[in-house]
């Protein structure tokens, strides 16, 4: 508190230094929550990508069990729409959370339409599950699964 020069009485108040000292302490905390943030967003993204993977796969097996065979289409929203046609879904697949910068990818075996892969693209490239044993890094059925510099997630029919 100061004590005012004009008539003997205290006003309360901070000073300029202190303001800005309280300021630079909010604004290195906002910035330490803002990081952490992100990095748990970008898990959470990777942890649907995955899980997005797993949903197709499924529908996937549902088709094969009612027609013989894997959808022979070369993209995603081809996959979709032959999905729908068969009332596999009712609605639309997953799609990537981040949109069409990391779009999900589905090759199937020419000829025979007897396997497949899926892939997604992680934003964590030393994501664990990359280093799973089920996990493909080679370019299959056009699918280009090398996840070395690109965080490339594959899954293949079972």
């Amino acid at each position: 508190m100061k004590k005012s020069h004009h008539n003997n009485t205290f006003t309360a108040g901070f000073t300029l230094v202190e303001m800005l000292i309280v300021i630079a302490i909010v604004a290195i905390l906002a910035s330490v929550a803002l990081v952490s943030v992100r990095g748990v967003r970008e898990s959470a993204s990777d942890t649907k990508r995955i899980s997005d993977l797993s949903k197709v796969q499924t529908f996937l097996e549902i088709y094969y069990n009612k027609t013989g065979k894997y959808p022979n289409e070369t993209t995603w929203d081809g996959l979709q729409t032959e999905l729908q046609a068969q009332n596999i879904v009712a609605t639309n697949i997953p799609q990537d959370p981040l949109g069409v910068t990391r779009s999900y990818a589905y090759g199937v075996q020419p000829g025979t339409f007897q396997r497949y892969v899926l892939r997604a693209q992680l934003l964590d490239p030393a994501h664990k599950n990359l280093t799973d044993a089920n996990e493909i890094d080679t370019t299959e059925y056009g699918v280009v699964c090398n996840d070395t510099n690109d965080g490339y997630y594959c899954i293949s029919s079972f």
